[in-house]
């Protein structure tokens, strides 16, 4: 897996380099070239890893230059599941003791889960915000029991589930990889999932860093991203809508891991800077648990709705136009490509962010299958 050098010292990096693959399948239905970033791969099983590692990685190189090797750190996370996941499991290899808040509607799998790696997990609030104002207010350590960091005392690191540079420096490093891995062919855009939109944020620095940043808003984007959500968590497309950041009132798809009422600043910013480059989108659950369905049957590969909600514009069909509703074609070509020829469409590279997710099996697939006729 590797380490991260520091100044002073290295450290296990806790998350890996996964494979961005060519699916003749998912291209076949797209009708464009679809490759698969595979981060379902991750150590905690979604690309939480990255940026949740990073900057728990950065934050132990801190804690030791200031405290020397026996800082005494603690990590404390917010999270619908996933980031709290990768938490765990980066503190593990890392070597420190971690503490964990996720809502009620964390599904009890998925509270297994972030037991088995931590000991201190709670259960608090009805969305991730309460479970985060939780773990700030109850959880963490008051400011007078953060005397040193030394032995003795709590060296507390706050990990938030997407909000934070080194975040979104972590999530950047999935285009440094596809760069290298599509040998010189040129991605036209990136497929991801949105919940608090940390991925989408470490998207943007990445594609800016490679392949170079566009000389004004209005300018055609080197590389564009379909930034997708589910109804019910669909907080970035409410703020786009709005033309302001939104709060919405609660979260009402089965997607949980994407249930952020309020996107992250900077996601909302990069919408306004980047008109042009980002483009968001909200499917059905039915849409998002089809897609998995459908995703498993062509990689055997299992993923939870908050991903399928990323593979959901391959596999939903859409009207090709108002005058003509009976020929469709793919959600995916209505945002991206209906105003190119079918050569030029065919011509297109089109990597999605398979971002995994831990909170699925099969039962729970079967459940999803069941409910919504799949």
């Amino acid at each position: 897996m590797g380490s991260v050098q520091t100044d002073t010292l290295e450290l296990p990096q806790p998350w890996i380099e996964t494979p961005c693959v060519h699916s003749s399948a998912l291209s076949k239905i797209a009708g464009c070239n679809i490759y698969l970033k595979l981060d379902i791969l991750q150590p905690s099983g979604s690309f939480k890893s990255r940026g949740i590692g990073n900057l728990m990685v950065r934050a132990v190189a801190k804690a030791r230059a200031e405290y020397g090797p026996d800082a005494n750190v603690r990590f404390f996370c917010s999270s619908g599941g996933n980031a709290g996941l990768a938490c765990a499991t980066a503190a593990r290899q890392l070597g420190y003791p971690s503490s964990i808040v996720v809502p009620t509607a964390t599904s009890d799998y998925m509270v297994a889960k972030v037991r088995a790696l931590c000991d201190d997990v709670y259960q608090q609030g009805d969305n991730w915000a309460a479970a985060d104002k939780y773990l700030r207010e109850t959880v963490m350590p008051s400011p007078s029991d953060m005397q040193t960091g030394s032995s003795g005392s709590i060296y507390p690191v706050y990990v938030p589930p997407f909000d934070h540079p080194d975040i979104w420096d972590g999530a950047s490093s999935i285009v440094e990889e596809v760069a290298t891995q599509l040998n010189g062919a040129h991605p036209d855009a990136f497929v991801c999932s949105v919940g608090g939109g940390g991925l989408m944020c470490g998207l943007m620095d990445g594609i800016d860093r490679v392949y170079g940043v566009p000389k004004s808003a209005d300018s055609p984007p080197i590389t564009k991203i379909l930034a997708v959500e589910t109804k019910g968590a669909d907080s970035l497309m409410a703020s786009a809508s709005a033309g302001q950041l939104v709060t919405l009132p609660g979260i009402s798809s089965i997607a949980t891991s994407l249930g952020c009422v309020r996107v992250a600043e900077q996601t909302y910013s990069w919408l306004k800077q980047r008109p042009t480059a980002i483009h968001p989108v909200v499917v059905s659950d039915a849409e998002s648990v089809n897609a998995i369905v459908r995703f498993l049957d062509d990689t055997r590969l299992l993923a939870e709705p908050a991903c399928g909600a990323a593979l959901a514009p391959v596999y939903t069909p859409v009207a090709l136009s108002s005058t003509a509703p009976l020929k469709t074609t793919t959600l995916l070509r209505q945002k991206l490509g209906a105003d190119m020829s079918d050569v030029a469409w065919a011509e297109q590279n089109i990597v999605v962010v398979v971002c995994g997710g831990s909170n699925i099996s099969l039962e729970i697939l079967a459940e999803f299958r069941e409910r919504f006729g799949v």
